[in-house]
């Protein structure tokens, strides 16, 4: 689905795109015993899950939209 959104994006068939949605679904906070760096602040810093798994999420927004322009 990404490539197909890529391709169709720079092809321009949908225009530029002007604003961009993005969800990192994950179930890693499930069960109790789930808890870990990215909860605590003094361990995994003020970006924590950003920090982790967001960049991910920028990453392929960039790749997807042909980055900023």
């Amino acid at each position: 689905m990404n490539q197909e959104a890529h391709a169709r994006i720079q092809a321009g068939e949908i225009g530029v795109p002007r604003i961009v949605h993005a969800e990192y679904c994950q179930d890693w906070l499930f069960l109790p015993t789930d808890w870990n760096w990215r909860l605590v602040p003094e361990q995994g810093g003020e970006a924590r899950a950003v920090g982790d798994i967001g960049t991910h999420v920028l990453d392929m927004l960039q790749w997807l939209t042909g980055g900023c322009r």
